[in-house]
């Protein structure tokens, strides 16, 4: 019994380990994006990829390192390769799951969004807990 509680808590420490590092890297994402336009006049498009890329850079970093603890050193560039093809999956996805919410079913457009980057967060959780970082 005490086995299978410790090992509820260590789900939930690492669900809410992935939250945080969501966390910190929506604000890379967005402090980079911040600074670009507001601050040096880069254009909106090109300021959202590289706030994007930054934001990708410290999530992989964290998930390696903190979240799922697989600093081995093994096959980094197949996981750098696959957590790259999740990240565009999973943005597609949400693009998809955007447009159908609101275009096909009628919602306005922040729910439509919410909704779908829940469901993108849970996606991205599942694809990097199963494929990416298995050691963990």
């Amino acid at each position: 019994m005490l086995k299978g509680v410790r090992l509820k808590i260590k789900a939930y420490a690492i669900v809410l380990k992935y939250a945080l590092n969501s966390l910190a890297a929506t604000a890379m994402d967005f402090t980079t994006y911040h600074f670009l336009v507001d601050r040096f006049g880069v254009e909106v498009v090109v300021s959202t990829f590289l706030g994007n890329a930054m934001g990708a850079v410290i999530s992989y970093s964290m998930l390696r390192l903190w979240v799922f603890k697989d600093a081995s050193g093994r096959q980094t560039s197949q996981q750098i390769g696959k957590f790259i093809a999740g990240v565009v999956m999973i943005t597609i996805t949400n693009m998809i799951f955007v447009s159908m919410l609101h275009y096909f079913f009628a919602w306005s457009a922040w729910p439509a969004r919410i909704a779908s980057a829940i469901g993108a967060w849970l996606l991205g959780y599942w694809f990097n807990r199963k494929i990416v970082f298995t050691r963990s």
